[in-house]
C-alpha cells in the first residue's frame, strides 16, 4: 500500500519555508513548523530548541534529533558539531549553582556534554592533564558556540565548530507532534494533460504562489490565496522564477540567471543572461534589476553601469565605431535621461578605461602645482585639483584660447570658490575669481608683489 493510500503526505518538494505534497488525490501546502518549537538559540550551524521538555538539535533543512534526557541538574543552552570527538557538544550550566556563574574555578558554570549522531548521551566533556582528568576549561568553548563566557569582553580565538554532522533525514520534533501541519489541501494531483504543480512559495501579498511544469517543458506560474483558488497568473522568466522558489527548474545546474559578466569594476556589475542585461549589486551578488535587449543590433551595446547620486543607475553605451553615450535609467531600467559629459569624465564616474589609452580620466598636463591646489590642462580644458587627494575638483573654461592668454596660478579663495591668475605673452597680468564651478564672479586687483603672496609663486621672475 503507498503512503499516499495510507492517508500520510506524499513529499513533492521541501525547499523554501512551505512545502508541497500530495494526499488523497489532493494538493496539499503545509507549513514545516508550524507547531512551533521553543528555539533556545539558533547562532551557529545548528539550533537547539525545546517542547515538553525534549530536547532537539536542528540543522537548516529542518532535519531533527532528540536529545537524550540528563539530569535535570543541568540547563542545557548551545549546540554545536563537537570538534573535538565525534557528534554534538552541548553547552550547560548548574542551574543549582549560581554562584559559580562569576567562579573561574568552576568554569564560570559552564559545561560540555557530549550526544552521538543519534541523540544519545555518551558522557561529559573531559580533558587530561598530567594524568588528571579535569572538565574543559570553558574560554575554549568560547569560539565553538561564538559567546564570551567569561564576561572579558571578548570571544576567545581557538578551535571552532564545523558542519559535517549529517542529521537527516530524521525529523525527531516533527514524529513528536512539533512538527508541520497542514496550510490547505485543494486541487487535482492527478489531473491529466501533462500538467503538474512542482513548487509552492508564499506570496508577498498573502496566499501562495504555485508552479506548473509540464512534460514538454512548458510552464506557467499561478497565484492561489489561502484556500487554493487561482486568483492571477504570475509573468516572468523561467530564471526569475527558480529565484522565487529557489529551485533548478530547467535542469541546468543553476538557480536563476547564467549571467555572463559584462564590467565588475564598482559597486554595481553589469552582466547578461536569456538575452537581457541585469544590474548586480557587487556586496550581495544579488540581481538589482533586469531591462533592455542585450541582442540589440546596431553596432550599439552597453559596457559599464554605476549607481546614479540622484537615484537609479548611469549606463555607458559604446558603438562600434567608437561613439559613446550616457544614460540616466530608474530602478527598473527605464531610461530617464542622456548624460552630457567628456569621455574622461565619464571614466572617472565609470572607474574604467573607456577609450583605452591606458588611462582612467584626464591625461593630465601639469601647469603648476606650489599651494593647496594644483592647475593643469587635458582635453582643451583647464583642471583644478586638490593636492591633498588627487582629485579634480573641478573643470572649466578653454586651455587652448588664443589671443595670448592663459592661466598659469590657481589658489582657493578665502571667501570660496578659487583665484586664477592670467598672464598675456606681452607680460600683461590679471586675476579673476571664480566659483567652484569654475564660473567667473569678479575681478581681483591687487599689486603683482601682493598676487606672489597669495599664489605663494615668483610671477615676474625677479628671484623674489
Amino acid at each position: 500500500m503507498s503512503n499516499e493510500e495510507n492517508n500520510e503526505i506524499v513529499e513533492i518538494e521541501s525547499n523554501g519555508d512551505f512545502h508541497l505534497g500530495k494526499r488523497d488525490g489532493n494538493y496539499v501546502i503545509s507549513d514545516p513548523n508550524s507547531v512551533r518549537l521553543d528555539f533556545l538559540e539558533t547562532n551557529g550551524f545548528y539550533s537547539f530548541a525545546t517542547a515538553d521538555d525534549v530536547n532537539y538539535v536542528l540543522d537548516e533543512n529542518g532535519n531533527s534529533i532528540r536529545l537524550e534526557e540528563i539530569s535535570s541538574l543541568y540547563t542545557l543552552t548551545n549546540v554545536e558539531e563537537n570538534p573535538f570527538d565525534d557528534g554534538f557538544l552541548v553547552l550547560a550550566y548548574r542551574n543549582d549553582k549560581p554562584e559559580w556563574n562569576s567562579s573561574p574555578w568552576f568554569n564560570y558554570n559552564n559545561f560540555g556534554f557530549k550526544f552521538d549522531i543519534n541523540g544519545q548521551h555518551v558522557g561529559s566533556d573531559i580533558v587530561i592533564n598530567n594524568n588528571h582528568a579535569t572538565p574543559r576549561p570553558g574560554v575554549q568553548y568560547e569560539p565553538i558556540f561564538g559567546l564570551d563566557l567569561n564576561s572579558d569582553g571578548q570571544v576567545a580565538s581557538g578551535t571552532g565548530s564545523t558542519k559535517t554532522a549529517d542529521i537527516s533525514p530524521n525529523r525527531h520534533h516533527a514524529d513528536d507532534g512539533y512538527g508541520s501541519s497542514v496550510v490547505t489541501t485543494f486541487g487535482n494531483a492527478n489531473r491529466g494533460g501533462g500538467w503538474s504543480i512542482t513548487q509552492v512559495e508564499e506570496s508577498e501579498s498573502g496566499g501562495f504562489e504555485l508552479f506548473w511544469a509540464h512534460e514538454d517543458g512548458r510552464f506557467q506560474a499561478h497565484k492561489v490565496d489561502d484556500e487554493g483558488n487561482k486568483q492571477s497568473a504570475i509573468r516572468r522568466k523561467l530564471a526569475e522564477h527558480e529565484l522565487v522558489f529557489e529551485a533548478d527548474l530547467d535542469g541546468d545546474g543553476i538557480i536563476g540567471f547564467n549571467l555572463s559578466s559584462v564590467e565588475t569594476n564598482g559597486e554595481y556589475n553589469l552582466a547578461t543572461a536569456s538575452g537581457f542585461y541585469h544590474i548586480v549589486d557587487e556586496s550581495t551578488g544579488s540581481i538589482v534589476t533586469t531591462f533592455g535587449n542585450a541582442n540589440r543590433g546596431g553596432g550599439w551595446r552597453i559596457t559599464q553601469v554605476e549607481e546614479s547620486t540622484s537615484g537609479g543607475f548611469e549606463l555607458f553605451w559604446a558603438h562600434e565605431d567608437g561613439r559613446f553615450q550616457a544614460h540616466k535609467v530608474d530602478d527598473e531600467g527605464n531610461k530617464q535621461s542622456a548624460i552630457h559629459r567628456t569621455l574622461a569624465e565619464h571614466e572617472l564616474v565609470f572607474e574604467a578605461d573607456l577609450d583605452g589609452d591606458g588611462l582612467v580620466g584626464f591625461d593630465l598636463s601639469s601647469v603648476e602645482t606650489n599651494g593647496d591646489y594644483s592647475l593643469a590642462t587635458a582635453s582643451g580644458l583647464y583642471h583644478i585639483v586638490d593636492q591633498s587627494t588627487g582629485s579634480i575638483v573641478t573643470t572649466f573654461g578653454n586651455a587652448n584660447r588664443g589671443g595670448g592668454w592663459s592661466i598659469t596660478q590657481v589658489e582657493e579663495s578665502a571667501r570660496g570658490g578659487f583665484e586664477l591668475f592670467w598672464i598675456h605673452e606681452n607680460g600683461r597680468t590679471q586675476v579673476q575669481k571664480i566659483d567652484d564651478d569654475g564660473n567667473k564672479q569678479s575681478a581681483i586687483h591687487r599689486t603683482l608683489a601682493e598676487h606672489e603672496l597669495v599664489f605663494e609663486a615668483d610671477l615676474d621672475g625677479d628671484g623674489l
